[in-house]
């Protein structure tokens, strides 16, 4: 391929344009992938942590740092949600722009030639079979069309439950 992604935007060819438009993205997707899960991990481990010296020995009970750290583990939990949803939404933003090239592309490409692109309509996927046994292949069906990320946004909500039960009934842990 020669060098045609420093050339004036009239004069690039689609295919080349597409192509580079979504290696863009799909670098993007990983990489957002990957703040996802490093956000996922600091956001989980104050929590924890922070759960952890309410119940330790360390911990004074009766102090009047006894209520400010429930309310600090509620801001940190709606911090975690606000944080997870806004990039869940740019992920699915360039999710749903990646689909709109790959489709321009399955149309668009010569039908004799290796079609590419298929990270994200995942025409492959939607055919694969479970090879579980009976009851649990339709659990694995109904589960594997479930984004990670709208179950990984269940963590901070079952720590902001926590944090508001120990904070509203006085729990002691």
């Amino acid at each position: 391929m020669t060098n045609e992604v420093n050339a004036e935007p009239d004069s690039l060819t689609w295919q080349t344009w597409v192509f580079e438009e979504y290696k863009l993205l799909s670098e993007h997707y990983f990489h957002e992938n990957q703040a996802f899960r490093d956000l996922f991990i600091l956001y989980g481990t104050l929590n924890s942590g922070l759960l952890a010296f309410i119940g330790s020995t360390l911990f004074q009970h009766g102090s009047h740092i006894e209520k400010l750290l429930p309310v600090v583990g509620i801001f940190l939990c709606v911090s975690w949600v606000v944080t997870l949803v806004r990039q869940r939404e740019w992920r699915d933003y360039i999710n749903d722009r990646m689909i709109e090239l790959e489709e321009y592309v399955q149309l668009n490409w010569p039908h004799e030639e290796f079609q590419p692109l298929d990270i994200a309509i995942k025409t492959q996927w939607h055919s694969r079979k479970s090879n579980w046994p009976f009851p649990f292949n339709y659990l694995y069906e109904a589960i594997q069309e479930i984004p990670a990320s709208i179950n990984m946004m269940l963590v901070p909500v079952v720590f902001l439950a926590c944090w508001i039960f120990i904070l509203v009934l006085n729990v002691r842990i």
